[in-house]
């Protein structure tokens, strides 16, 4: 007999702090809206080498009221704001997995094998708070879930503040709409990992660490609103995982990590911009102005952590820097946490997963669009550092924006491309990319260093020779690459 019930869960999920949690609690969406208050402890398992979590599963029971629940979920194995995953829901008796009712599910293939049965246990748990109000907006009931409590392990707790929005029935333009109005005066950061992602990772003992982008991967016959959704989907969930780690402690490898995540994504805004409906730009404008300010204070608290490391040995210039750079880092603060910034992320992801706003069509497939562009890229970076030798420090730093530019699109096209030639051709043109930009860093952080520290620190003439030439072999080699998209 089949025990469980199937459900589709389309839903966006929220990082929320206390003080966001006051501000929720007056909102007016959800005046006059049902509420049901409950306190849940979720039983979260896996085997020891979590092969449920890595073959994309989640095993859960649930005690709510005291009725008990097994849920077996399936979820993205990519970055994705956008939870549309299955669902398989069964009554059970007892806080332990019930193995024979889950014969239904997609689960049942490994559990057939008694090996993996008998490597799970008791990963972590939850114990929240939960308060639901059901809401209906442009036509749609979608159902409001906030969460508060613990996500607990063996040896750690840590506080849990969640805040979900799903949609019940109804389009999804009116859920990501539901977000943005929320997102007018509720600070919200976007999550593309869910609570057994975060819990497991607290497990390995890796939540809170600094991380890169995952790579892209494209297919080559994949259209433009495919490409768009994995290209800037990807770009929100690196900044927003590091913007967590930062929400927790002053981390200048995750500080680092979300400027580089904010170029990035600035630099897939600019990619696609051409193709935004008109009626759409709006909000794509807005998300676009919110990067551009936040690339600005992240990199002026970056340029703050590069002196630091390289003269923050000398106890007075220790001094003079910290105090910059704790204002920097509190502008850093103050900025992920004005709600206008998680209201313009909450746009974007509208424009790419809630109601796609591209233009009909293109002329070919994506990798001929990428072709385009990247030729486009390297042609403005080969006319902004022509005559090197002439250029000013502001038009040097312009190279060097260009550089990361071209870099950071060869990075989000480059599996469009296969073969080894092609391979072979990527990684000479990122190496020489990669060379350009050290070179003309390293010039930039001694320029700074003068404006801060003053003229004692300006380099030597030897050395300031040194890179210049640096950066000049690093363009001839950017010359001589073949470009591995054609």
């Amino acid at each position: 007999m089949d025990l469980y019930r199937k459900i589709r869960e389309r839903e966006l999920n929220f990082a929320i702090d206390t003080a966001g949690i006051a501000t929720l609690r007056n909102h007016p969406l959800y005046n006059n809206a049902a509420t049901s208050l409950r306190r849940e402890r979720s039983v979260y398992f896996d085997t020891t080498g979590f092969r449920l979590h890595k073959a994309g599963f989640i095993l859960r029971v649930r005690n709510a009221d005291e009725c008990l629940t097994q849920t077996s979920k399936l979820f993205p194995r990519r970055a994705t704001m956008l939870f549309d995953r299955g669902e398989w829901e069964c009554d059970v008796t007892d806080e332990v997995p019930d193995y024979e009712a889950a014969a239904s599910t997609p689960l049942a293939e490994m559990l057939s094998d008694m090996t993996v049965r008998d490597a799970i246990a008791v990963r972590f748990e939850t114990l929240v708070d939960q308060t639901s109000w059901q809401i209906d907006f442009e036509g749609a009931r979608l159902a409001l879930t906030l969460d508060q409590g613990e996500l607990i392990t063996g040896s750690v707790n840590v506080p849990l503040y969640e805040l979900d929005l799903e949609l019940v029935t109804g389009e999804l333009s009116a859920l990501f709409g539901a977000a943005a109005e929320l997102a007018r005066t509720v600070a919200l950061r976007p999550l593309s990992t869910s609570k057994a992602d975060r819990g497991l990772a607290l497990v390995k003992a890796v939540e809170f660490r600094p991380t890169k982008a995952e790579p892209i991967e494209l297919e080559r016959r994949m259209g433009l609103i495919g490409a768009a959704q994995s290209i800037i989907t990807n770009g929100i969930d690196h900044l927003c995982r590091n913007t967590a780690v930062l929400s927790q402690t002053r981390d200048p490898d995750a500080l680092h990590q979300a400027h580089i995540a904010t170029r990035r994504l600035r630099t897939a805004v600019r990619i696609f911009e051409s193709h935004v409906n008109a009626d759409r730009e709006s909000g794509w404008n807005r998300a676009a102005a919110t990067l551009r300010e936040l690339a600005d204070i992240l990199g002026e608290a970056r340029d703050l952590d590069v002196l630091m490391s390289q003269f923050g040995s000398d106890p007075g210039i220790h001094a003079r820097l910290a105090l910059r750079r704790n204002a920097a880092y509190g502008r850093v603060a103050a900025q992920l946490h004005d709600p206008a910034h998680g209201r313009h992320l909450i746009e974007l992801l509208a424009q790419v997963q809630g109601e796609p706003s591209f233009t009909g069509s293109l002329d070919g497939t994506i990798k001929t669009f990428a072709q385009e562009r990247l030729d486009q890229l390297r042609r403005r970076l080969l006319k902004a550092a022509h005559d090197m030798a002439t250029l000013s420090p502001e038009k040097l730093h312009r190279v060097r924006v260009s550089a990361k530019r071209l870099r950071y699109a060869c990075e989000f096209f480059r599996s469009l491309s296969g073969g080894k030639r092609s391979q072979r051709r990527y990684r000479a043109m990122i190496n020489s990319l990669g060379s350009l930009q050290s070179a003309l860093g390293d010039l930039n952080d001694r320029r700074n260093a003068t404006l801060v520290l003053g003229p004692e620190y300006q380099m030597s003439a030897m050395k300031a020779a040194k890179l210049f030439m640096a950066s000049k072999n690093a363009l001839a080699e950017l010359h001589r690459v073949k470009r591995f998209w054609r």
